[in-house]
């Protein structure tokens, strides 16, 4: 396989996913400020949605397969919620242990979990 294909749809993979991050920031922040949930219930809500969106617009944008559509959901949830476990390891890691600013953690995860997903989708799920 060459490296051309595969980087463009990184590069689909990446633009797409400005659509589900806006999606996780509206949903959460929205329920939160308007006193429709805590935040405890709001971020993982949002997380589904964005998840749910993000595999929307992958599978029919970056990867285009031709098999079902519930083989590849399940294992793109499970791979999304590795993430989320990458995401909150980078976090304790930076904020915790290193002692620096969140920021800095925000900045790691925005580079690490989705090239970490992109390529983990790619290898074991849209191949």
């Amino acid at each position: 396989m060459t490296m051309q294909p595969m980087l463009a749809r990184f590069t689909r993979f990446a633009l797409l996913g400005l659509l589900p991050t806006a999606a996780y920031y509206v949903f959460s922040i929205s329920f939160v400020e308007t006193g429709i949930l805590n935040p405890g219930f709001a971020l993982p809500l949002g997380f589904v949605a964005a998840v749910v969106i993000s595999y929307q617009l992958n599978r029919r944008f970056t990867w285009k397969p031709d098999t079902p559509r519930s083989r590849h959901f399940h294992l793109y949830v499970a791979i999304s919620l590795f993430g989320a476990l990458t995401n909150y390891v980078l976090y304790a890691l930076i904020v915790r242990t290193l002692g620096q600013n969140y920021l800095y953690a925000i900045l790691a995860v925005t580079v690490v979990i989705p090239v970490q997903n992109f390529l983990l989708n790619e290898k074991f799920n849209f191949k």
